[in-house]
This record gives C-alpha cells, sequence and structure tokens, in this order.
C-alpha cells in the first residue's frame, strides 16, 4: 500500500509498473519525460469531489458556481 502521490510516483520511477494518478500530479515528470502517459478507452473511473466555503455568508458568485457544479 502507497499513501501518497509522492510515494506512487517515487516507485514508478524506481520500478517498472502502472499507475492510475492525476495527470496534474505528475506533469513535471511527464515534461521531463520521466514517465510517459498512456491512453486508455473504454474505462471510466468516478470520482466523488467536495464542495467546500468559509462559513457563514456565501456570495452570489459562490452560489452560483455552486449550482453549476452540482448540476454538471
Amino acid at each position: 500500500h502507497l499513501g501518497s502521490t509522492e510515494s506512487i510516483k517515487n516507485f514508478l520511477l524506481d520500478f517498472n509498473g502502472l499507475a492510475i494518478i492525476s495527470e496534474k500530479a505528475v506533469r513535471n515528470e511527464l515534461y521531463l519525460k520521466t514517465l510517459v502517459k498512456l491512453q486508455v478507452t473504454g474505462i471510466t473511473f468516478p470520482r466523488t469531489f467536495r464542495i467546500a466555503h468559509k462559513t457563514g455568508h456565501k456570495s452570489r458568485q459562490t452560489e452560483l458556481f455552486e449550482q453549476f457544479l452540482l448540476n454538471l
């Protein structure tokens, strides 16, 4: 069990293996060509996201953005 994004990246750099990881998390490694991206089709990976905001009054922009996200 690897507990963090950094430990997964270090594992991939040291061993011949595969991982499913955020492209943003390995942006630098992709740029440096120390890791490569494989295109996978026919598979979806659903993810759960949370909406967080400061306690108290929400601005109109925050409310609109929240509604936009909830309707995706």
